[in-house]
């Protein structure tokens, strides 16, 4: 029953939020009970069983019960792989417009701020994780306004108060959040054959009173019915409670934090009610869309579509579904779900062996009746213990051996869990019979199997594009003029000041194809290597290029390398900034001054020093030559006098290192020739005279002759 009171648009858009839960019920309660059985068997609890849509433990079968968790590691084994190596993700402009390239710019800026924040891998090891146990990994991208308290309002006479807020009120910072979320919390048109086209979703949970309160006010639960508060875990059996904990503590280790149950049942707030997010994106059916936020039978938020805060347009819900099948249900077949009943008859398989290890294997006691031995120390289940009367020691028929073949089909059933999870012998260590014996072409096979996960990786990929898209979307929406901590490309930490008039562009994002797949690094390095040895990518003695040739080899020192060079590189960049910085602050010129007069005030605000003695002129020249091509038509299509003066004297800097620095190369030459000189024992006259003369005789050598001089 609905809350009483609400206004009539909240009531129609209530019944249609119920009606979608309601005839969504029955697929949504299957692939609960789905997901806490193969949580359970993750988290080994595999000696379970389904009872009125509860997970219980089944009754002890064996006196010594095995559960060996193969599938554990499997699944770890797995996320390593779809997260081995983060995605590259580039931020491209759509057009060429200045304002499409800052835009883009930033965006790469950006991104490594969201890294910070969320994690190195955006929330990828988490949807891997529910990828193996629901067949989907979800990561919600929205934007949490109470990420943080920043500080409190002071009182009215202190500075910086604030009128619109009570003194004392807390000032929340608002951040991007990535959430791993649980399939069984999401509600969606199941007859929709692709999830990427989805017009509407409803995230249904259960929070806390007291985490309602905070976010939408004290008042919120005013009219909403007692039976929609509820206590403890909404039903959960006592096991249930504990494999949900184990999940929680399990997740908690090997990936960022997932929902874990609701907290212990105690003060009023503690208590746990119904909550439903309800998003709908502009379409034609509902060209506003939907917002719409109900808690038990209530709603208490109910707005259109927030552009303004989401100005992608798209459901914050990006799915993983690494391999589509077009026309297929959207439930995927888990990798958990089809491992589940090998792992039963491997534990099965084991709990049998240790039942009967020691009748099959014969192991027998003779003990007199009248010696005095502790026996009841040792278990007599299985015949083990042989009392006799007498100096007779009664004989006993032999045991009968264990084939080698049943251990064999526990090698087999062992084996198939891990094929379950795509992950053949050779990517596990095993040479394959009749396989190459070298070292070499071992770990080739080890490299081409992983090219099975290749769907799933590409998969994961396509889904980053979108999750790092939606994010960057929402943190230039939200940010502001917001000072961002970030790791600059010289491996040293810098403040990156947004400004929102370059921040109004559009952008696309791509994953580099294959970034995330464990490729063969040392045969990566190797090319590199001959293509920079060879010449075809310059000068070899270029140390621009073998900078560049390191960063391609993923060398394992590149940042002792880089660090080296850190400081030069910083230098370089702050001269150029400095000098723009003052020429910003060039004061409007009258019409009326003459060009000269001009000149001179423009000179009082332009300072580009000189090369100094210390700089590396190579790398004051790569960071220059970038600075002018990223700024010099700017300056250019600004109209003022001043800023074409800049990029004048900036370029006239940076000639001014290149002269240095053949000055340079022309005096190591000169030692060079001194030292070979000396060697030889050769005057310096001697080898000049020497060369000059080489030279002469190349010039009046006929054209073509292949005659030498002797001839």
């Amino acid at each position: 029953m609905l809350a009483e009171g609400m206004p009539q648009e909240d009531r129609i858009m209530a019944e249609l939020i119920l009606k979608r839960i309601h005839s969504f019920g029955e697929y949504r309660r299957a692939g609960m009970v789905e997901i806490r059985a193969n949580i359970a068997y993750l988290c080994g609890h595999q000696n379970i069983q389904v009872q009125q849509g509860h997970i219980v433990p089944l009754p002890e079968t064996y006196r010594t019960p095995i559960v060996a968790n193969k599938i554990l590691p499997a699944v770890v084994n797995d996320m390593a792989v779809a997260s081995k190596t983060p995605p590259r993700y580039d931020v491209i402009p759509d057009t060429t417009d200045e304002t499409d390239k800052a835009t883009a710019k930033a965006g790469d800026r950006i991104i490594k701020y969201l890294q910070k924040v969320n994690g190195r891998d955006l929330g990828r090891k988490g949807a891997v994780l529910w990828y193996d146990i629901a067949g989907t990994g979800w990561r919600k991208i929205y934007w949490n306004p109470y990420f943080e308290i920043q500080g409190y309002n002071p009182q009215p006479d202190q500075e910086g108060f604030n009128p619109n807020m009570e003194p004392g009120q807390p000032v929340f910072r608002g951040e991007v959040v990535i959430d791993n979320v649980p399939n069984s919390e999401l509600i969606f048109d199941h007859r929709c054959k692709d999830l990427k086209k989805l017009q509407w979703i409803i995230h249904a949970k259960t929070i806390t009173v007291g985490e309602i309160k905070s976010r939408y006010g004290k008042d919120a639960l005013q009219g909403v019915g007692p039976n929609c508060i509820k206590d403890g875990y909404n039903g959960l059996n006592e096991f249930e409670v504990e494999i949900l904990g184990d999940f929680a503590q399990l997740s908690a280790n090997i990936t960022n934090a997932i929902n874990s149950p609701g907290v212990t049942p105690g003060f009023e707030d503690d208590k746990t009610a119904n909550y439903y997010e309800f998003w709908h994106v502009p379409s034609v059916t509902m060209p506003m869309g939907a917002y719409v936020v109900m808690v038990g039978n209530k709603v208490i938020i109910n707005q259109p579509y927030p552009i303004q805060s989401y100005p992608h347009q798209r459901l914050p819900f990006v799915p993983a579904v690494p391999i589509q099948l077009v026309g297929i249900n959207p439930r995927a077949i888990s990798r958990i779900t089809q491992a589940r009943p090998l792992q039963r008859e491997y534990n099965r398989l084991r709990s049998i062996v240790a039942d009967n290890i020691d009748a099959m294997g014969n192991s027998v006691f003779m003990a007199p009746k009248d010696c005095n031995i502790e026996v009841k120390r040792l278990s007599n289940s299985a015949g083990n213990v042989v009392e006799f009367d007498g100096p007779m020691k009664p004989s006993r028929e032999p045991g009968v051996p264990i084939p080698g073949s049943f251990f064999g089909y526990i090698a087999e059933v062992k084996q198939s869990i891990d094929e379950a999870f795509s992950f053949p012998e050779p990517a596990r260590g095993f040479s394959p019979t009749g396989g190459p014996d070298s070292a070499k072409g071992l770990q080739l096979l080890q490299d081409a199997s992983h090219t099975q996960l290749g769907p799933m990786v590409d998969g994961f990929d396509e889904a980053d594009e979108e999750v790092v898209f939606q994010a960057l979307s929402l943190a230039i929406a939200n940010y502001g003029e917001r000072v961002l901590p970030i790791l600059g490309d010289d491996n040293a930490w810098v403040h990156y000041h947004l400004n929102p008039e370059e921040l109004n562009g559009r952008f696309t994002v791509s994953v580099r194809t294959g970034s995330s797949l464990p490729l063969n690094k040392a045969l990566e390095a190797e090319k590199a290597f001959l293509l920079w040895q060879s010449g075809l990518l310059g000068d070899p003695n270029s140390p621009e290029l073998r900078l560049q040739t390191l960063k391609q080899m993923d060398a394992g020192n590149l940042d002792a390398v880089l660090q080296r060079n850190s400081k030069q590189i910083n230098f370089a960049q702050k001269e150029f900034a400095v000098a723009e910085q003052q020429a910003m602050q060039v004061p409007p010129l009258p019409p009326t001054l003459t060009p000269d007069e001009q000149l001179a005030i423009i000179e009082e605000f332009l300072y580009v020093p000189h090369p100094n003695a210390f700089d590396d002129h190579t790398v004051h020249i790569e960071e220059h030559g970038n600075w002018i091509m990223d700024k010099y038509w700017k300056y250019k299509a600004s109209g003022l006098t001043h800023m074409e003066i800049l990029a004048q004297a900036l370029m006239a800097h940076c000639e001014e290192h290149k002269m240095i620095l053949q000055q340079q190369q022309m005096m190591a030459t000169q030692q060079q020739t001194l030292a070979e000189a000396f060697v030889r024992g050769n005057t310096l006259e001697q080898i000049m005279l020497k060369k000059k003369s080489n030279e002469d005789k190349a010039k009046t050598k006929p054209a073509g002759s292949n005659k030498s001089t002797k001839e």
